[in-house]
């Protein structure tokens, strides 16, 4: 759990930097600043030109509860330090991207995002990041998830970190209701619309992006219906939507609601965090048989506050109108899934999770508003990988560093780090230009080596 120090007048006492520099909000202090946020003082690391703030609280909730907003705070809370992760086991995607999590704090009071902003940012667009990992695993202040570069392309980066798995998305019958999880987003983003302009943002220009269960993510929120007026872009990254209707999953999840209940109900008194993360394990040995391929953790179509899945489709259409939508994946999306699940090939599982679902999305928006998104497919990939192009090779040219993400195996060494920090200014570019607004319809970036972004 990230504690938080008072930190005295004496430390803010020295000034850093040129007059003038900084935001109004800011008073510059050697390699922090002070800055004024909605609810209270925060103290941030400033380097190289940009302000970064981690786990700042953007709302606290009970175990199996939904989130309230933080309450307001005197004095200075300390942002300076990697904040902790919500509880999970080990990732299944170790293997392909090295241990992202590896000696990270876990606790369930974990509802926090971090920020980064370019020190003299002025009414930059706000770029809102949720993770992947099926749901399961991964959190907002992992360095590999660091927005400080993105940020100094030009743009406020906010990641958030919601609860995950059994304790953030699951029905339990008298225990927890479903879409905890998204609940705890739309609170984030709640959080961006009232604090964006204090680090240079534009609260009325955010764009939220997400890769994987994160692109995933996007599209609930975009089907949402309390958070229309909270974000006016969106990306979505490999999201598995090929999946989304498939008949088996209102059965996936009642089986694991009864099963999870019945573990839950046995006990005398409430579980401990060590025995629920084993409860999670076993409930997905109750909904692997039933379907494999879909994700057994995630939001629930049907359950506040989210429309049945009959009417999703046209839900998604009226939210189009009104915010753009960007849509991509990557070339070897399936080859990792092959790998923990043999029982079907890499190609189907990048054609049917995929690449099927995110070209009906587009042509769904196309119809809807006679306007087609623009697409981009991710292509590189080392020499010699086992897994080409593979689903989340393209975080390390968004989002991290190189120093980050040096020891990902999808990576195949040093020889990489070229490609990734200047097709990652490319990269970071074209991201930004969607998120300022600029008209990218009907266009579609095929991103390799040789790939240049010409807005």
């Amino acid at each position: 759990m990230l504690s938080y120090a008072s930190i005295g007048v004496l430390l803010l006492a020295s000034c850093y930097g040129q007059p003038g520099t900084a935001t109004p909000n800011v008073t510059p202090v050697h390699d922090t600043v002070k800055l004024k946020l909605a609810s209270g003082q925060i103290l941030a690391n400033q380097e190289d030109g940009v302000i970064y703030a981690r786990g700042i609280k953007y709302a606290t909730a009970e175990r199996f509860e939904k989130p309230v907003p933080a309450e307001p705070w005197s004095g200075i809370r300390d942002h300076t330090q990697p904040a902790t992760i919500c509880p999970q086991n080990p990732s299944r995607f170790d293997f392909l991207t090295g241990s992202l999590t590896a000696n990270r704090t876990q606790s369930e009071d974990c509802l926090h995002v971090s920020v980064a902003a370019p020190a003299n940012a002025s009414n930059l667009p706000v770029m809102v990041f949720i993770h992947g990992g099926a749901y399961l695993s991964g959190g907002g202040d992992l360095d590999v998830y660091s927005p400080v570069p993105l940020a100094q392309r030009g743009a406020v980066v906010v990641t958030i970190t919601h609860r995950l798995g059994l304790l953030g998305y699951l029905p339990i019958q008298d225990v927890a209701p479903a879409n905890l999880g998204l609940f705890d987003q739309i609170e984030a983003l709640r959080w961006v619309k009232k604090n964006g302009a204090s680090f240079g943002g534009d609260p009325g220009s955010v764009t939220l992006f997400g890769q994987s269960a994160g692109g995933d993510s996007v599209f609930a929120l975009l089907a949402a219906d309390n958070s229309k007026d909270l974000f006016h872009r969106a990306i979505l990254e490999s999201a598995p939507l090929g999946r989304l209707n498939e008949t088996t999953r209102d059965d996936m999840t009642a089986a694991m609601s009864e099963y999870a209940s019945a573990n839950i109900s046995s006990s005398m008194s409430p579980p401990t965090l060590e025995r629920l993360l084993a409860l999670q394990t076993a409930v997905l040995v109750v909904a692997r048989p039933i379907d494999p391929t879909i994700l057994a953790y995630g939001p629930v179509f049907g359950e506040e506050p989210l429309p049945p899945l009959s009417d999703l489709s046209q839900t998604i259409d009226a939210a189009a109108e009104r915010v753009p939508i960007f849509i991509g994946y990557n070339k070897d999306e399936g080859s990792a899934f092959a790998t923990i699940d043999p029982s079907q090939t890499a190609e189907w599982y990048k054609t049917n999770v995929f690449e099927n679902g995110s070209n009906q999305l587009a042509k769904n928006i196309s119809d809807a508003t006679g306007h087609m998104p623009p697409m981009y497919h991710f292509n590189w990939s080392p020499p010699d990988s086992p897994w080409g192009a593979a689903h989340t090779i393209e975080l390390p040219f968004l989002l991290g560093g190189w120093d980050a993400w040096a020891g990902a195996p999808m990576l195949n060494g040093s020889g990489s780090r070229g490609v990734v920090e200047n097709l990652g200014m490319e990269v970071k570019d074209l991201w930004i230009a969607f998120a300022k607004g600029e008209d990218l319809e009907g266009r579609l970036f095929v991103i390799d080596e040789g790939f240049e972004f010409a807005s």
